[in-house]
C-alpha cells in the first residue's frame, strides 16, 4: 500500500473501492457493517463482552449497601468496577465515621448515668470467659496463681479437667474431721 494515501483511502481500498471514491467516503457504522461484516460482528461481540464484564464487576458490590452508587456506575459507561470499588470504600468510610460519631455522642450522654462498675475495668470477664474445654482450662490455669501452685504444670491441670469432664474423678467438697 502506498504511504501517501490517507486513512480513508486505505479503508476504501480495503473495502474494494477505488482511490477516487475515498475523497467522498464517509466511514460510518453502516459502511463498516456493509463492507467489513465479519470484523464488525467481532468488534460488536468484543464490545458486548467488555460491557458485560464491566457490569458484572460493578454488580459485585451490590447487596452491600450504597445501591445509588451501583445504579449510577452501571448507567455511566465511563465507570469501571475499580471506580465503583473506590466509591464504595469512600462511602463505607463516611458511614463508619458517622456511626463512630453517633456512638461517641451516645457515650457522652450515658457516661454519668451508668454505675461505676459498668464504666470501670472491674467489670472485666474472668479468664476463659466464652471459651469451652481445653482453651478455657488453659486460660484459667494461666491466669490463676492458686491453680499453678496446686497443679504445678498446665499439663497436669488439663489432665485433671479432662478426667473431671469425663466423670472419672470425684471431688470431695467437705473436709471430714477425724479426731
Amino acid at each position: 500500500m502506498n504511504k501517501d494515501i490517507g486513512m480513508l483511502a486505505a479503508v476504501a481500498c480495503a473495502a474494494g473501492l477505488d482511490k477516487d471514491k475515498a475523497e467522498t467516503l464517509e466511514v460510518s457504522a453502516a459502511f463498516i457493517k456493509q463492507h467489513f461484516g465479519a470484523v464488525a460482528a467481532e468488534l460488536i461481540g468484543e464490545g458486548a463482552k467488555a460491557e458485560q464484564a464491566r457490569i458484572t464487576g460493578i454488580e459485585a458490590f451490590a447487596g452491600l449497601g450504597h445501591d445509588k452508587i451501583i445504579a449510577e456506575h452501571k448507567a455511566d459507561p465511563s465507570k469501571t468496577a475499580l471506580d465503583t470499588g473506590f466509591a464504595f470504600a469512600a462511602a463505607q468510610r463516611a458511614t463508619l465515621a458517622k456511626q463512630v460519631a453517633n456512638l461517641e455522642e451516645d457515650e457522652g450522654k450515658v457516661k454519668g448515668i451508668r454505675s461505676e462498675t459498668a464504666n470501670s475495668s472491674a467489670a472485666e470477664k474472668p479468664a476463659g470467659y466464652g471459651l469451652v474445654g481445653e482453651p478455657k482450662w488453659t486460660a484459667e490455669f494461666g491466669s490463676s496463681q492458686d491453680l499453678q501452685a496446686e497443679f504445678s504444670t498446665e499439663a497436669r491441670y488439663l489432665a485433671f479437667k479432662k478426667a473431671e469432664a469425663a466423670g472419672t474423678v470425684k471431688i470431695l467438697r467437705n473436709k471430714i474431721d477425724n479426731r
